[in-house]
Protein backbone atom coordinates (compact mmCIF):
# COMPACT_ATOMS: atom_id res chain seq x y z
CA UNK A 1 0.00 0.00 0.00
CA UNK A 2 1.36 3.37 -1.03
CA UNK A 3 0.92 6.30 1.27
CA UNK A 4 -0.05 9.44 -0.50
CA UNK A 5 1.07 12.71 0.98
CA UNK A 6 -1.68 14.83 2.47
CA UNK A 7 -2.78 17.78 0.33
CA UNK A 8 -1.26 21.05 1.43
CA UNK A 9 -3.34 22.97 3.89
CA UNK A 10 -4.02 26.51 2.83
CA UNK A 11 -4.26 29.15 5.40
CA UNK A 12 -6.89 31.84 5.13
CA UNK A 13 -4.36 34.36 3.84
CA UNK A 14 -3.11 32.07 1.08
CA UNK A 15 -6.62 31.38 -0.12
CA UNK A 16 -7.45 35.07 -0.11
CA UNK A 17 -4.21 35.85 -1.94
CA UNK A 18 -5.04 33.43 -4.74
CA UNK A 19 -8.50 34.94 -5.19
CA UNK A 20 -7.23 38.48 -5.11
CA UNK A 21 -4.62 37.82 -7.80
CA UNK A 22 -7.27 36.52 -10.20
CA UNK A 23 -9.50 39.44 -9.22
CA UNK A 24 -6.63 41.81 -9.96
CA UNK A 25 -6.18 40.19 -13.36
CA UNK A 26 -9.90 40.63 -14.11
CA UNK A 27 -9.80 44.24 -12.93
CA UNK A 28 -6.82 45.06 -15.12
CA UNK A 29 -8.58 43.63 -18.14
CA UNK A 30 -11.94 45.25 -17.42
CA UNK A 31 -12.90 48.20 -19.57
CA UNK A 32 -13.35 51.53 -17.82
CA UNK A 33 -11.62 54.74 -16.88
CA UNK A 34 -8.79 53.02 -15.01
CA UNK A 35 -6.96 51.76 -18.07
CA UNK A 36 -3.25 51.07 -18.50
CA UNK A 37 -1.40 54.25 -19.30
CA UNK A 38 -4.06 56.36 -17.56
CA UNK A 39 -6.04 56.85 -20.78
CA UNK A 40 -9.75 57.44 -20.59
CA UNK A 41 -12.27 55.87 -22.94
CA UNK A 42 -12.95 58.20 -25.90
CA UNK A 43 -16.50 59.09 -24.79
CA UNK A 44 -15.34 60.07 -21.31
CA UNK A 45 -12.28 61.88 -22.66
CA UNK A 46 -14.61 64.09 -24.72
CA UNK A 47 -16.56 65.06 -21.60
CA UNK A 48 -13.37 65.76 -19.64
CA UNK A 49 -11.80 67.98 -22.29
CA UNK A 50 -14.95 69.65 -23.60
CA UNK A 51 -14.16 73.39 -23.67
CA UNK A 52 -17.76 74.30 -24.57
CA UNK A 53 -19.10 72.42 -21.56
CA UNK A 54 -16.47 73.99 -19.32
CA UNK A 55 -17.43 77.51 -20.48
CA UNK A 56 -21.10 76.73 -19.97
CA UNK A 57 -20.49 75.40 -16.45
CA UNK A 58 -18.34 78.40 -15.51
CA UNK A 59 -21.00 80.81 -16.82
CA UNK A 60 -23.63 78.95 -14.80
CA UNK A 61 -21.50 79.24 -11.65
CA UNK A 62 -20.68 82.93 -12.23
CA UNK A 63 -24.37 83.74 -12.61
CA UNK A 64 -25.10 82.13 -9.23
CA UNK A 65 -22.11 83.08 -7.06
CA UNK A 66 -24.33 85.05 -4.69
CA UNK A 67 -26.30 81.90 -3.80
CA UNK A 68 -24.77 80.48 -0.59
CA UNK A 69 -26.46 77.14 -1.36
CA UNK A 70 -24.60 76.68 -4.66
CA UNK A 71 -22.94 73.25 -4.62
CA UNK A 72 -21.09 71.10 -7.16
CA UNK A 73 -24.05 68.71 -7.12
CA UNK A 74 -26.43 71.50 -8.18
CA UNK A 75 -24.02 72.58 -10.90
CA UNK A 76 -23.80 69.00 -12.22
CA UNK A 77 -27.57 68.49 -12.29
CA UNK A 78 -28.18 71.82 -14.01
CA UNK A 79 -25.59 71.01 -16.69
CA UNK A 80 -26.73 67.40 -17.24
CA UNK A 81 -23.48 65.71 -16.17
CA UNK A 82 -22.60 63.54 -13.21
CA UNK A 83 -20.77 65.06 -10.27
CA UNK A 84 -17.75 62.87 -11.10
CA UNK A 85 -17.71 64.11 -14.70
CA UNK A 86 -17.89 67.68 -13.41
CA UNK A 87 -14.91 67.13 -11.13
CA UNK A 88 -12.98 65.52 -14.00
CA UNK A 89 -13.80 68.51 -16.18
CA UNK A 90 -12.23 70.84 -13.61
CA UNK A 91 -9.20 68.57 -13.17
CA UNK A 92 -8.10 69.82 -16.59
CA UNK A 93 -7.99 73.29 -14.98
CA UNK A 94 -5.88 72.02 -12.07
CA UNK A 95 -8.60 72.67 -9.51
CA UNK A 96 -11.89 71.32 -8.18
CA UNK A 97 -15.40 72.66 -8.72
CA UNK A 98 -15.79 73.64 -5.06
CA UNK A 99 -12.43 75.42 -5.00
CA UNK A 100 -13.21 77.25 -8.25
CA UNK A 101 -16.54 78.46 -6.79
CA UNK A 102 -14.80 79.62 -3.62
CA UNK A 103 -12.00 81.37 -5.53
CA UNK A 104 -14.47 83.18 -7.80
CA UNK A 105 -16.43 84.34 -4.76
CA UNK A 106 -13.26 85.56 -3.07
CA UNK A 107 -12.20 87.47 -6.17
CA UNK A 108 -15.58 89.22 -6.33
CA UNK A 109 -15.32 90.03 -2.61
CA UNK A 110 -11.81 91.41 -3.09
CA UNK A 111 -13.00 93.71 -5.88
CA UNK A 112 -15.99 94.89 -3.85
CA UNK A 113 -13.90 95.58 -0.75
CA UNK A 114 -11.95 98.14 -2.76
CA UNK A 115 -14.87 99.49 -4.82
CA UNK A 116 -17.44 99.85 -2.02
CA UNK A 117 -15.24 101.79 0.36
CA UNK A 118 -15.69 101.92 4.11
CA UNK A 119 -19.47 102.34 4.03
CA UNK A 120 -20.13 98.61 3.54
CA UNK A 121 -19.04 96.14 6.21
CA UNK A 122 -16.72 93.26 5.44
CA UNK A 123 -19.35 90.70 6.47
CA UNK A 124 -21.88 92.29 4.12
CA UNK A 125 -19.46 91.99 1.21
CA UNK A 126 -18.87 88.31 1.99
CA UNK A 127 -22.59 87.61 2.32
CA UNK A 128 -23.28 89.39 -0.98
CA UNK A 129 -21.13 86.79 -2.75
CA UNK A 130 -22.43 83.65 -1.06
CA UNK A 131 -20.26 83.62 2.08
CA UNK A 132 -22.67 84.56 4.87
CA UNK A 133 -20.42 83.27 7.68
CA UNK A 134 -18.09 86.23 8.29
CA UNK A 135 -15.52 84.21 10.27
CA UNK A 136 -15.23 81.66 7.44
CA UNK A 137 -15.02 84.48 4.91
CA UNK A 138 -12.23 86.22 6.86
CA UNK A 139 -10.31 82.96 7.32
CA UNK A 140 -10.34 81.91 3.65
CA UNK A 141 -9.69 85.49 2.51
CA UNK A 142 -6.59 85.60 4.75
CA UNK A 143 -5.43 82.20 3.45
CA UNK A 144 -5.83 83.35 -0.14
CA UNK A 145 -4.62 86.96 -0.03
CA UNK A 146 -2.29 86.93 2.98
CA UNK A 147 -4.24 89.33 5.20
CA UNK A 148 -7.76 89.74 6.61
CA UNK A 149 -10.33 91.64 4.52
CA UNK A 150 -10.21 94.79 6.70
CA UNK A 151 -6.44 95.03 6.39
CA UNK A 152 -6.67 94.42 2.65
CA UNK A 153 -9.15 97.29 2.36
CA UNK A 154 -6.88 99.57 4.43
CA UNK A 155 -3.78 98.61 2.43
CA UNK A 156 -5.65 99.47 -0.77
CA UNK A 157 -6.12 102.98 0.62
CA UNK A 158 -9.87 102.73 0.98
CA UNK A 159 -10.29 102.87 4.72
Amino acid sequence: MTVRPAPPVRTFGEHRHRRSSSHARQTREAPGPARPGGRLPPALARVVSDPVLLRRVKAFIDARLADPELTPEQVAVANHVSTRQLYRLFETEGTTVARWIRDRRLERCRRDLIADGVGVGVGVVGARWGMPDSSYFSRVFRQTYGCPPREYRRAAGVG
